[in-house]
């Protein structure tokens, strides 16, 4: 059988359950970032900002976890190369942090990224989002 028809493994690799953890903790890195961000700025703001920051957040890592564990290949793309254009763009994000406090948890989710986005590309995750067998 060559490798296009050959069928998918239904096991989930450690390379996508290390991704999915990785993916996991910089989303929640990130719902810190938006309450730290978002302290000392006055009661009605700290509430509405917080509030909608936390639920946005957890939407969206949410929805983007579980589209990696679905096999969604497309998600896995935008995944990689999301992470490439954010690496890239590490120069000039650096300087707009002006809280001291964030700049450690933006290395952490930078690494933490570059790290799930090289475990994706690796062939056991390239092999377990391959074609879907159409029977």
């Amino acid at each position: 059988m060559s490798s296009a028809t050959a069928p998918r493994s239904d096991e989930l690799p450690g390379t996508v359950l290390i991704a999915l953890g990785l993916i996991g903790a910089t989303s929640l890195v990130a719902v810190l970032r938006v309450i730290l961000i978002n302290l000392g700025r006055g009661p009605a703001h700290v509430i509405f900002h917080v509030t909608f920051g936390v639920v946005f957040i957890t939407a969206v890592g949410s929805l983007w976890i579980y589209g990696l564990y679905s096999r969604r290949n497309w998600v896995r793309w935008c995944t990689i190369v999301l992470t490439g254009l954010s690496t890239l763009s590490t120069p000039w994000a650096l300087p707009d942090i002006s809280d001291p406090r964030q700049v450690p948890m933006y290395w952490f989710q930078l690494v933490a990224d570059l790290a799930a986005a090289i475990l994706l590309c690796l062939p056991p995750s390239g092999r377990w989002y391959g074609r879907r067998n159409v029977a």
